[in-house]
């Protein structure tokens, strides 16, 4: 017995068939998608003032990001908001690793498929 005999036998692709199609289908679309949509959220950069050190040099020498990468302030994010660039300070020349992370999951999704 070949693949056409049990096809014609079990009735081909029919109405129950469709319908597990299109929900593996849909799960897929979805579940890639908002997975895909998730670094815009939890990798959104809030507005940051620089905090903290300030007695070791006055708040007006160098701009925020220099200052921070000098070792002489420490970020103070909005309240009440959370990302992993406020877990992980991703601000000034570390900002482009919360858009890699993007990257490389695509990558991953493209090596992977």
């Amino acid at each position: 017995m070949d693949v056409d005999e049990v096809l014609k036998r079990i009735g081909g692709f029919g109405p129950a068939q469709k319908r597990i199609y299109f929900l593996i289908a849909a799960m897929h679309v979805f579940g890639f998608g908002l997975q895909g949509l998730t670094v815009v959220f939890v990798g959104e950069e809030p507005a940051w003032t620089c905090g903290g050190h300030e007695e070791l040099e006055p708040e007006g020498t160098g701009t925020p990001c220099q200052r921070f990468e000098a070792g002489t302030c420490t970020p103070s994010y909005q309240p009440n908001f959370t990302s992993i660039v406020t877990e992980w300070d991703l601000v000034c020349s570390s900002s482009y690793l919360s858009k890699l992370s993007q990257s490389l999951f695509f990558l991953g999704c493209l090596v992977g498929s």
